[in-house]
């Protein structure tokens, strides 16, 4: 029998929720409900992190008529938890709703660290937005942004305040359009060899690694070959970074299309090698078999994020932010 998790951010007691889980369930399913004990909307994407969180099962034979339903004080997102990781419900599918009325947003915005997204129908969870950068003045070496004109048009602003993300334009995908890996291994004489290269094509990266290494910030290591190209004078065009300044680095990494790159790389992700020795020799060791091996991981990149030494794997955001939960290996790069 298939499994329905179904929550909603109205609150157990809305009728959507309960029309929607009698429904499954009359079809054959088994359903489990678990949602808000009162109305959450506008918070579906969040997760209580500061308190324990408390669920109850729902007796009221007129609402769970047939299905087994609790409540929880947190989220809807706290409830999707809930009922997988403390119920040990795991579910097939995942519904959310009926919504007690219409829906209000057409799109949303989100942000990752030192990144941002948008919910909109038709795109992608994972398609970076972000202001249009517009280039260093060449008169004073501050950086400026595009944002709209109010006639359909855009004009340049250098005041960071003046960006919205009304301004954002979608600038690509976190998620790859090809990727897949070649392995093999080889055996002779005692003598094994094994290798891994992974390869990901057509995705993009938002490089807060490379902002932190170009900015002049106390406690954080600049790599000179990377602000070279930089303003040093009145006059310099074509500069890749804006004026070098400890009260402005905020305009010089602010989140832009700029700092969003084209991510492809091949990767040696694992080589091997090993020996294992002759059982005419081990056995007289009381070992039936012994081999010995060295190993490495990502020996060789290949590709454009190396020249920023960025490493180019993130999580599915992609997000290079150190500290970001689903990327974060505990080394902050630059610092």
């Amino acid at each position: 029998m298939k499994k329905i998790l179904i929550t909603n951010d109205d609150g157990i007691f809305a009728e959507g929720i309960q029309t929607l889980a009698n429904s499954f369930h009359d079809a054959g399913y088994e359903v489990l409900a678990v949602a808000p004990d009162r109305e959450r909307s506008a918070s579906g994407h969040s997760m209580t992190m500061d308190r324990p969180l408390h669920i109850k099962k729902i007796e009221n034979k007129m609402l769970a008529n047939g299905f087994t339903a609790y409540s929880c004080d947190g989220t809807p997102t706290d409830c999707v938890i809930m009922g997988i990781d403390v119920l040990h419900f795991v579910p097939d599918l995942v519904l959310s709703g009926i919504n007690c009325g219409p829906n209000l947003g057409d799109d949303l915005t989100y942000s990752g660290t030192a990144c941002t997204y948008k919910m909109e129908e038709g795109k992608s969870l994972y398609e970076f937005i972000a202001p249009q950068y517009d280039g260093v003045n060449p008169e004073t070496g501050v950086p400026g942004w595009l944002i709209r004109d109010g006639n359909g048009g855009w004009k340049r602003t250098e005041k960071q305040e003046e960006v919205t993300t009304d301004d954002f334009v979608y600038c690509g995908s976190a998620i790859p359009k090809v990727f897949g890996a070649i392995t093999n291994n080889f055996q002779f004489k005692g003598i094994d060899l094994s290798f891994m290269f992974y390869y990901s094509y057509g995705s993009k990266i938002s490089d807060y690694t490379y902002k932190e290494r170009i900015m002049n910030r106390p406690g954080v290591g600049v790599i000179q070959e990377l602000v070279e190209d930089r303003w040093r004078q009145p006059g310099d065009t074509d500069v890749l970074i804006p004026r070098w300044s400890y009260n402005q680095y905020g305009a010089t990494v602010k989140y832009a299309d700029n700092f969003v790159f084209d991510n492809h790389y091949w990767r040696l992700r694992n080589l091997t090698l090993g020996y294992t020795l002759p059982k005419s020799l081990t056995r007289k060791a009381l070992v039936e078999n012994l081999r010995v091996y060295v190993t490495g991981n990502n020996l060789l990149t290949f590709g454009p994020a190396k020249k920023r030494y960025t490493d180019p794997e993130t999580g599915i955001m992609g997000n290079s932010y150190n500290g970001n939960a689903e990327t974060d290996n505990g080394i902050q790069g630059s610092r």
